[in-house]
């Protein structure tokens, strides 16, 4: 665990010092908003990755919004056996 918090902990180092320029020189609060957004989307899967957690109801969610998209793709695009 502790070498995944060490990973993680160098690279949003790494992505803060190059975007810190980038966000001050940006006057656009919907570029920001969404760059935040971002952010703790990334900081929340970090946690689950670094903790090994397996948190359930994300891939539930997941499981609910696509499952049904996902299978109307695959029958669109199988071929019918002769």
């Amino acid at each position: 665990m502790s070498e995944r918090i060490f990973v993680l902990l160098i690279v949003y180092s790494a992505i803060f010092l190059y975007d810190r320029s980038l966000l001050k020189r940006s006057s656009d609060k919907g570029e920001k908003a969404v760059y935040i957004i971002l952010i703790i989307i990334s900081l929340y899967l970090s946690v689950s990755y670094a903790g090994n957690l397996n948190f359930i109801w994300w891939y539930d969610l997941v499981d609910l919004t696509l499952t049904d998209t996902a299978r109307a793709i695959d029958k669109w695009l199988t071929v019918p056996k002769p």
